[in-house]
């Protein structure tokens, strides 16, 4: 495995922890308000994940991963 491959490996780990801490932090939002509002809090939390992944895909992918 060459460097390159071990920085890769690394930065795709993290960006995976990353997703799934921002995941938890959404189970504890949706544990704090009432039941009738956590459909809302998945729905906010799911569009607004989305469009970062999006942002990242169009404009910061090139910025972490280029040469």
């Amino acid at each position: 495995m060459t460097s390159e491959d071990q920085q890769s490996s690394v930065t795709v780990v993290c960006g995976l922890l990353v997703t799934l801490s921002y995941l938890g932090l959404l189970l504890v939002e949706a544990g704090s308000v009432r039941r009738k509002n956590v459909s809302t809090v998945f729905t906010r939390g799911f569009t607004c994940f989305s469009i970062s992944v999006v942002i990242f895909w169009v404009c910061g992918y090139a910025f972490a991963f280029s040469p």
